[in-house]
């Protein structure tokens, strides 16, 4: 299928192609070839193979769904099929491409950037499933000059929550100081992972909560283990008890950190007098 041949069958599904779309396709088209050279894209690239198994197989839907104005999500479009083409011939669609390999976004995200869409088409959002590289891709740069693919990872990260337990019969002797220095360290190589002062919020409770990576940097998967340790024990305190370490299937933890004081004691004797006639009646309870 030629192009004239692509114009005239697209008519017959009511689908005509301005001078703009044409010109789109047509550059589409080009760089599939070009970068197919690169990356394998497509065994498809002869240009009337493309134009009828790629081009009018992806318009075929419309002739179902009036793709006006709406939202399409394109799962595993690959090099662009049908979501590229149906985005060019509907420019007010808005499309979620996604797909496995960050190389197909790469390419298509250089795609979208020459195909110049304006401000009043529809979105185009791409999204990567690769779960190993989870990438982000940007383009900058144009045709003439050269472009620079940018890839850009958020390492995961994780909640560690610090808690403070104070076993001390509710503070019974007012010696809880005011606030408590603690340091988050990595166990892994001993580093400091945060910093802070805890202090107690309105409801008495004494945490904080620290947002940390949660693998090794430079160690593929290699999990990073996190505790806690105030800088110094609070005076009237002891820290006879390890920490406690709560792991939710996310990763994120609750460290426990304990103190305990043994609140003040005083003796008291209690003397009971007997007024029974030296318990003449012999009814004096043996204990009491």
């Amino acid at each position: 299928m030629n192009k004239e041949e692509f114009i005239s069958e697209l008519e017959k599904l009511n689908i005509k192609l301005d001078h703009r779309k044409i010109e789109q396709l047509d550059k589409y088209y080009h760089l599939l070839v070009e970068w197919n050279e690169k990356i394998n894209l497509t065994r498809i690239i002869e240009e009337k193979d493309v134009y009828l198994k790629h081009f009018y197989d992806s318009l075929t839907l419309t002739k179902m769904v009036d793709l006006n104005n709406k939202k399409l999500c394109d799962i595993g479009t690959g090099a662009g099929f049908p979501g590229i083409v149906l985005k060019i011939v509907y420019p007010s669609l808005s499309i979620t491409l996604v797909d496995a390999l960050l190389k197909r976004i790469n390419f298509l995200n250089i795609v979208i950037k020459e195909l110049d869409t304006t401000e009043e088409d529809g979105k185009i959002i791409l999204l990567g499933t690769d779960n190993k590289s989870k990438y982000v891709a940007t383009i900058s740069g144009d045709k003439t000059n050269g472009f620079k693919v940018t890839n850009t990872h958020t390492p995961n990260m994780i909640e560690v929550t610090v808690v403070k337990d104070w076993q001390d019969d509710n503070n019974r002797d007012k010696v809880r100081p005011e606030d408590l220095k603690v340091t988050l360290y990595n166990e892994n190589t001993n580093e400091v992972a945060g910093e802070t002062t805890l202090v107690a919020d309105s409801q008495g409770n004494w945490l904080y909560t620290f947002t940390v990576p949660k693998y090794e940097a430079g160690k593929q998967g290699v999990l990073i283990s996190y505790n806690a340790h105030e800088d110094s024990v609070p005076e009237g305190y002891t820290n006879t008890q390890k920490n406690k370490i709560e792991t939710d299937e996310n990763g994120n933890c609750t460290i426990t950190i304990f103190n305990k004081h043994e609140t003040e004691k005083v003796s008291v004797k209690v003397t009971k007098s007997w007024v029974d006639g030296d318990n003449r009646d012999n009814s004096r309870p043996e204990s009491i």
